[in-house]
């Protein structure tokens, strides 16, 4: 049996990093959704909720060698040194340096990794649909391009966050829309901390233009 390792930030974008650069190598591990801020006020205590203590992940771990290992934390060390800026979370963009700037988003090849309900139901022009589910099947990796930076867009930023960290340490020049299409949006429905409708609540964005179909 093997336990999952839950990596939790003050927000699931550093969580979406480090749970896919730390599950790979050498055991699952999963970041937790919104991270803190689903979590702070209804777990003051610190204690993990039944269903997530309990919970066990059956799938075998991925065996790497000894030299793939080193090649993979070497370039996980890289991807996640600080910026000349001093933040902390690597390859993110806020949604108002592209969305007041057009030149700047069209140097950016766009993928939107939500399901395809929620692409045709508002997306930033020009974006390509591959749902996270299919993004690394050969037959998809291979429309992405390489000699062109990739921005990575999803619903909240966690699995934007996700699919970065894997394309960067594939060789990618990948980018993620930070806070994903909720900040780019007017505002967005959006379940931080339960799936309850009841608890579901508005995330206000930037009110930049999105496209139907």
């Amino acid at each position: 049996m093997v336990w999952i390792v839950v990596a939790v930030i003050i927000t699931a974008l550093i969580a979406g990093y480090a749970g896919y650069s730390l599950g790979k190598p050498s055991q699952p591990a999963q970041p937790a959704k919104m991270a803190l801020q689903a979590w702070s006020t209804k777990f003051p205590d610190g204690g993990l909720p039944e269903s997530l203590a309990q919970r066990t992940y059956t799938k075998a771990p991925i065996v790497v060698s000894a030299y793939n290992y080193t090649v993979i934390q070497q370039a996980a060390q890289e991807f996640f040194a600080p910026a000349p800026d001093g933040s902390c979370v690597p390859r993110s963009l806020f949604a108002e340096t592209l969305g007041t700037n057009a030149s700047e988003l069209s140097k950016y090849w766009i993928l939107d990794v939500r399901a395809p309900d929620d692409y045709a139901a508002g997306h930033i022009a020009g974006a390509t649909n591959i749902p996270i589910t299919e993004v690394f099947k050969p037959e998809n990796l291979a429309k992405l391009p390489k000699n062109q930076p990739i921005l990575v867009v999803c619903s909240s930023g966690t699995s934007a966050s996700m699919s970065t960290s894997v394309l960067n340490l594939m060789g990618y020049d990948a980018w993620q829309l930070r806070y994903g299409i909720g900040s780019w949006k007017d505002k967005t429905p959006t379940a931080v901390w339960s799936m309850d409708p009841a608890n579901v609540q508005d995330i206000i964005g930037g009110n930049y233009p999105v496209v139907k179909s």
